[in-house]
């Protein structure tokens, strides 16, 4: 799509939580093409934003406990570029998500 490979495990932006002004993202766990326009259906996992740490300039996120999953297509996305993860040296579980580009349409 538009140039860009997806594959399982990547992050994508969905949207931005109105309470909390924060970027809400989706772990890519599958990729369904259907029907005869090759329409791109994305089977993701939601994550909670815990918050923009400066020390990476990325995001932490979590798994929300129990899974919840959904069925997205392209067009839902925020942005198309899918993102990685990124982990400290530290031996916690934690996960970043660096941007590092503009992931807002204004």
């Amino acid at each position: 799509m538009c140039g860009t490979s997806y594959r399982p495990n990547q992050y994508v932006v969905t949207g931005i939580d109105e309470r909390t002004e924060e970027s809400t993202f989706v772990c890519i766990k599958n990729m369904l093409v259907t029907g005869v326009e090759n329409t791109v259906h994305f089977i993701v996992q939601h994550c909670t934003n815990i918050g923009f740490v400066p020390h990476f300039h990325a995001y932490q996120i979590a798994e929300l406990i129990p899974a919840m999953y959904s069925v997205l297509m392209f067009d839902e996305l925020q942005h198309f570029l899918p993102l990685s993860i990124i982990h400290s040296c530290e031996r916690t579980p934690a996960r970043y998500i660096s941007t590092r580009y503009n992931i807002y349409n204004y």
